[in-house]
């Protein structure tokens, strides 16, 4: 995993704010997995799940997530995770948007360079990076994960 910036030291503390995230994958396994590593992460708090593109964006205007883990495939849905990236940006430039997929694709990795995602991380990461990784973007350190 690659990573840019200085600012991990702050990524510990105790008086680190609570990062709410939402997530949306087309895969229940994929979701539920997910909610059930983050679950006992402290300043982290999964404020909602969706399957496809439409019930995401529903969830985020609802609950105004700081972090949006998204899967690049969403095979339920109109659009893909890039299309839903770039309505995302639209209309909340500041918004972090992780996507997670299971292709380590340098398609998949110049598209979302080119639609300004915060990370792009592979789903076979382990829990802590996981965790890392979210923090870490959540605090303008973008991280990108490939095993290229």
């Amino acid at each position: 995993m690659n990573v840019q910036n200085s600012k991990a030291n702050i990524i510990g503390s105790k008086s680190a704010k609570v990062v709410k995230i939402v997530l949306i994958d087309d895969h229940e396994i994929v979701r539920c997995g997910l909610a059930n590593m983050l679950k006992d992460e402290p300043h982290i708090l999964l404020v909602g799940d969706a399957s496809n593109a439409e019930d995401g964006l529903s969830i985020i205007a609802k609950t105004n997530p700081d972090v949006v883990l998204l899967d690049i495939q969403l095979n339920n849905s109109e659009i893909d995770g890039f299309s839903l990236v770039k309505i995302i940006k639209t209309q909340t430039p500041d918004r972090v948007v992780i996507m997670l997929t299971g292709f380590d694709s340098e398609l998949y990795l110049t598209e979302a360079l080119r639609n300004k995602v915060d990370g792009f991380i592979l789903k076979e990461l382990p829990q802590t990076l996981l965790v890392c990784a979210i923090k870490m973007a959540c605090y303008g350190i973008s991280v990108w994960d490939t095993k290229n």
